[in-house]
Parts: structure tokens; sequence; C-alpha cells
């Protein structure tokens, strides 16, 4: 919509089973954490998936959701044709500040009905890392919270774990 001049090429917005959703500005604490999140990512991971932040996830033809990292499936074009799929991605991880119960009551719902396998939340006003795993009938059969995540296994790949530790630290 942006590149026939529907919505200014600026805007925040995802679309969300059909409905266009207008997103907040993101503001210095969750952009900091998405950072730290990304370069510790990137490290665990390597080459066996692709780190991307505030990248569009196509879920279906009524759903494009910009999770703030979503770790993906390792392709040759780097996704250059099209979107990835809930079924490419591994993990979302969502920085919340203001926009919990949004998460909580929409995205998850469409990330567990779409095949993620795992998500987690960072609740920032909680102090919390919000662990969601096992998609089974559009909801999660596990859920964990910690606020000393410590080193976090990554469920789609076997022996790559996170250190956490220092998640909520400056």
């Amino acid at each position: 919509m942006a590149a026939v001049g529907l919505l200014a090429g600026n805007v925040r917005v995802e679309l969300v089973q059909g409905e266009i959703l207008d997103m907040p500005p993101i503001n210095a604490g969750p952009a900091s954490l998405v950072d730290k999140l990304n370069r510790l990512l990137v490290r665990a991971v390597e080459d066996r998936a692709i780190v991307r932040v505030h990248g569009t996830v196509c879920l279906d033809a009524d759903t494009e959701v910009e999770p703030d990292i979503a770790l993906l499936a390792p392709r040759a074009d780097f996704y250059r044709a099209a979107h990835p799929k809930g079924t490419d991605t591994f993990l979302v991880i969502e920085v919340e500040d203001d926009g919990l119960q949004h998460v909580l009551d929409v995205e998850l719902r469409l990330y567990a009905r779409h095949g993620v396998p795992e998500v987690w939340v960072v609740d920032i006003a909680s102090g919390e890392l919000i662990s969601y795993h096992r998609p089974s009938a559009g909801t999660y059969l596990n859920r964990s919270a910690s606020r000393a995540p410590g080193v976090v296994p990554l469920a789609a790949l076997p022996g790559v774990h996170v250190n956490l530790s220092e998640l909520f630290t400056s």
C-alpha cells in the first residue's frame, strides 16, 4: 500500500487478519533490548539461522506481521523472492513496554496457528522473559517465565544456547 501511495512510507502498520493495525513508534528501551538480543542471537546461531530484526513474516494472505526479531531457517536467497512464512520461522521475539496485551491476546494465537515453534515475549515492565513452546490448535502448550533467564536453549536448533543472563541489565 505504501508503494501505491495509500500509506506513507514511514508509517508503522501490520496486517492482521485483513485489518491494518497502526503500530506505535519504537521507544529507546525496547530498541536497546532488541539490539542486545540481535547481537546475542547472531553470535549463538552463526550460519544455522537468519536473524531478522523488524522484518515481515507472512503468516497467510491476510496477515503480515513484523516481530521485533524473527529467527529464520537459512536460505541462500535470504528470502529475497518472498517473505518468510510461519513454517520458515524458528523463533519470534516480541519486546514489549506497552503492547503486551495485544501480543498475548492476538499475536500468540496467530504464531501458534501458523506453526511458529517458539515465541519469547520480553516484558519490560515486569522484567520477565516469557517463553512459549509447542504450538497446538492455535495455542502454545508450554509457557514459562523468568526474571533471570540465564542460558536458554533454542528449541528449533538443538545444541544452540543463548546466554540471556544480562538481558535486563544496562
